[in-house]
């Protein structure tokens, strides 16, 4: 079925609203944590940019107005992009490893020691 991912630790079916793209997200019904395929990531985002620079380039636009048109309309795409990647061709979804959970930016884990 379109559009349906499921999660790879309790089988429940999540929907595009219930993921994300680029960051990790947790499963709404066993909190697990997931998260999309490196891959698939990498070939959404090229799928981006080939499209918004060749639909201005196919209208005719080129040199600083083809580039400032396809900067422009990136975000616009990407955002339909990440609607419609999933509903179109749902990936397997990952687990994040546990290692890879971290608090913050600089990883600091709130002060707490790191158990290694």
């Amino acid at each position: 079925m379109p559009g349906v991912m499921t999660c790879p630790s309790c089988s429940r079916k999540l929907s595009w609203r219930d993921t994300r793209l680029q960051t990790a997200f947790s499963c709404p019904a066993c909190h697990q944590r997931l998260r999309m395929p490196k891959f698939y990531t990498l070939i959404t985002r090229v799928l981006e940019v080939g499209l918004s620079f060749s639909f201005w380039y196919v209208l005719g636009a080129r040199d600083t107005l083809w580039i400032l048109l396809g900067v422009v309309t990136l975000p616009i795409v990407a955002f339909v992009l990440a609607v419609i990647a999933p509903t179109i061709c749902p990936p397997r979804l990952k687990v994040v490893p546990h290692e890879h959970l971290t608090d913050g930016l600089l990883h600091l884990n709130n002060g707490r020691e790191q158990d290694r």
